[in-house]
């Protein structure tokens, strides 16, 4: 293979390493967690390929029975922070490189079909890139019509709820979306939409310092996560399927990454299978394993990155806790709505220190099996942060990720309730 790529072909002969740790890893994780073991991202790869999708998988319809609210509590408001919803992808070059790649090279059978499927799938994203699908319009519309039968207390008569969006198109239509979906629901209910440049700094706020480490070659994480590619990748199998010449190839596992982020993609346009098929399992798993420790290094809770994600989503923390005091003490609004982006909801999940969702790993072999990106944030993947009240003023906050309980890290004898007070005191101001 010629060019600069950086994952080296001599990476090859590591490559297996991590697929053969994945199948004989005995590890069994808590239940708690939902996470999935070793042997289970390998049944994934194997027999739901479009699981296995990294940030691309469509949003997962919820099939939870919630715990009963303490004696006495009812609900008064509820803040929440989504993710757009299925889209496709974000920028219609990555459509055509694809094309281009596959038309200027001999082709195996397996290849010519390949460039009849990518070339259909051209053709629907033409213009389109970046945003919203049908699908991704419905994920929102059935995630509100869910929080009106949950908290429908919250939802009724003339109440007032407030609406934030990022400037992204994508966002904006799936708050267009949700908001249809509310006032289909509740015809008289005032929703107060602002969406502007201003509120891109609790939106979708990234650190100087944290511009910083993803940019500089030479720091720690970087070199780190270099390496584990090297380990991980092994694009040579996948391309010799698809090429007659595959040397050809100038970026060859770039190529491999990109196939399989459309292949992944199509699950968000309705048609989940249309290029799955060219992927083996240890295709799916060495880019899924690579992608979901990238997605870790920038939003999670690595010693690598000093904290610095986490950082990024102090703003957002601080609007989520100051809207919700003034709510509270006010009865101004019962809700508040925030639709932005999977990074920003990941590094809100760290900063809060979601049981399930941020633990500190250091070696990044041991990533795959305690943050998996597709489980925490999937296409229109939320938080909802849902407050209760007795007669006496106390204030209980669940949480919950995908419409899913989840804990904290804070005592409790009600969980998953926790004293809003204690929430506050030892996750937002202390930390």
């Amino acid at each position: 293979m010629k060019g600069n790529n950086k994952i080296e072909e001599k990476g090859v002969r590591y490559g297996r390493f991590i697929l053969l740790f994945l199948m004989l890893c005995p590890l069994l994780l808590s239940s708690q967690s939902r996470r999935f073991t070793a042997e289970e991202l390998r049944g994934l790869a194997e027999q739901e390929p479009e699981e296995l999708s990294c940030v691309y998988r469509a949003y997962p319809t919820p099939e939870e029975k919630y715990t009963p609210v303490p004696k006495g509590y009812h609900p008064v408001f509820l803040s929440h922070y989504g993710r757009h919803g299925s889209r496709f992808l974000t920028e219609e070059s990555r459509y055509t490189y694809l094309l281009k790649e596959l038309e200027s090279h001999a082709l195996t059978t397996s290849g010519e079909e390949m460039l009849r499927r990518t070339r259909k799938a051209c053709q629907q994203a033409k213009g389109r890139g970046g945003d919203l699908t049908k699908v991704g319009e419905m994920q929102h519309r059935e995630i509100a019509e869910r929080m009106l039968h949950h908290v429908p207390s919250l939802f009724h008569g003339k109440q007032q709820v407030r609406v934030f969006s990022s400037t992204s198109r994508r966002c904006m239509m799936s708050m267009m979306a949700f908001c249809e979906r509310l006032k289909e629901g509740v015809p008289r209910l005032t929703l107060h939409k602002d969406v502007c440049e201003a509120n891109m700094r609790f939106m979708s706020y990234t650190t100087p310092e944290q511009k910083a480490l993803t940019k500089d070659s030479m720091d720690a994480p970087c070199q780190a996560y270099l390496h584990f590619c090297r380990q991980t990748a092994h694009p040579s199998p996948f391309l010799q399927r698809i090429f007659k010449h595959p040397e050809e190839i100038e970026k060859p596992y770039h190529f491999m990454e990109q196939m399989y982020f459309l292949a992944q993609d199509m699950q968000n346009c309705g048609r989940p299978t249309e290029l799955l098929n060219f992927f083996t399992p240890d295709d799916l798993l060495s880019v899924w394993l690579i992608k979901n420790c990238e997605m870790y290094l920038a939003n999670g809770d690595s010693p690598l990155s000093r904290n610095l994600p986490a950082q990024c989503a102090d703003s957002l923390l601080r609007h989520i806790v100051w809207d919700a005091d003034e709510a509270l003490r006010t009865h101004s609004h019962t809700a508040t709505l925030r639709f932005g982006h999977d990074t920003q909801l990941l590094k809100l999940l760290t900063r809060m220190s979601i049981t399930e969702c941020c633990p500190a790993i250091s070696r990044l072999e041991d990533i795959c099996l305690y943050w998996q990106d597709f489980l925490n944030a999937p296409m229109a993947a939320n938080l909802q942060l849902i407050f209760y009240r007795n007669r006496q003023g106390h204030v209980l906050v669940k949480v919950l990720l995908n419409e899913r309980e989840v804990h904290l890290n804070i005592p409790t004898s009600q969980a998953p309730y926790y004293s809003w007070e204690e929430v506050k005191k030892q996750l937002i101001i202390n930390n």
